[in-house]
């Protein structure tokens, strides 16, 4: 990787991180729909020039942008029920087991042994983190984060089967409908919304901006663009830095105590997400570099099965190369 690129990818692990305790910073005042609304409205506005034409149905991206906004209420729910921000970090994690599961089901993709290390790793963390006071004394919560990470697997999933190639206008169009759910939310269940916004500090309302704008905005954006340009497998362990970095925060900004039991949790579920991500089998991608009337393979094609061997071997080797 480019030494630019390496920094972009440790700043979006650090706003990543950071958006946990912006957040708690919101909802100390907003609750939690009407934060959420604010959020991607202002998001919605900054993406103003990526509002193009989708090869994409409309119901996808509306379901695309609704299941964002689900998972994010539900996932900060946990916060504003008074869960320590260090606990909701280490559960949300947890997606990562869905995403295996929902992607076995729904893809069709296989696991490997070291796979199923992480998910069993990853099982056993969270009975261990289950067992502390911080959690099992607010099972609402820790619910709610739970199913905030089985709708982010279910976002993933979503992500995975998009053949649009502009990723931002996607990324537009879905924050534009995603808009709408916790506007809904809010009028209906949550009252004095010109009240609270005359009241709001600078604190909450630097958290709601922060939120919008550095993770959501900057964030997402330029991991687009990093997966545009690297595989995934090279830009993940910077991804795998947010826990650990939000975790830290936690802590340090916001004086929140950490147990035996949790840090034995983090660190079991820090694992098992190890062995999830780089135990994933390796597969070949094949671009074109020549082409004949006779042959022609489509960019960026993978075919796990053919090894650079096999390629050297082939009759048709010179139309062909790995990059």
């Amino acid at each position: 990787m480019k030494i630019r690129d390496i920094f972009i990818a440790l700043f979006i692990a650090i706003v990543w991180a950071a958006n946990n305790i912006g957040a708690k910073y919101a909802l100390n005042h907003f609750p939690i729909c009407y934060w959420v609304s604010m959020r991607m409205i202002i998001c919605a506005i900054a993406l103003l020039p990526f509002y193009k034409k989708v090869r994409m149905p409309l119901s996808h991206l509306i379901l695309l942008g609704t299941n964002y906004s689900l998972l994010t209420i539900l996932r900060y729910k946990g916060i504003e029920m008074k869960m320590d921000v260090s606990v909701v970090i280490i559960i949300d994690k947890l997606s990562n087991i869905f995403s295996v599961i929902l992607g076995v089901m729904v893809l069709k993709e296989k696991i490997n042994n070291k796979t199923k290390i992480g998910i069993l790793l990853t099982i056993a963390g969270t009975m261990l983190l289950s067992s502390s006071p911080k959690v099992s004394g607010n099972w609402l919560a820790f619910a709610s984060v739970l199913t905030g990470a089985f709708c982010w697997a279910i976002y993933n999933i979503q992500i995975k089967t998009i053949k649009e190639t502009n990723y931002m206008a996607v990324m537009a169009w879905s924050t534009l409908f995603g808009v709408i759910l916790p506007t809904i939310l809010s009028l209906y269940t949550e009252n004095s919304h010109i009240q609270l916004a005359k009241t709001a500090t600078m604190t909450s309302i630097s958290g709601v901006i922060f939120t919008a704008i550095f993770p959501l905005l900057l964030g997402n954006g330029l991991w687009y663009y990093l997966l545009s340009k690297y595989p995934l497998s090279q830009i993940t362990a910077f991804v795998l830095l947010e826990p650990v970095l939000g975790f830290i925060g936690a802590i340090v900004i916001l004086n929140e105590t950490v147990t035996l039991k949790i840090l034995g949790g983090l660190l079991i579920i820090f694992t098992g997400v190890l062995f999830i991500v780089y135990g994933k089998e390796k597969t070949t991608v094949l671009r074109v570099v020549h082409t004949t009337k006779k042959h022609k393979i489509t960019i960026g094609t993978k075919y796990p099965n053919i090894t650079k061997t096999g390629l050297d071997q082939s009759s048709n080797n010179k139309n062909i190369a790995i990059q």
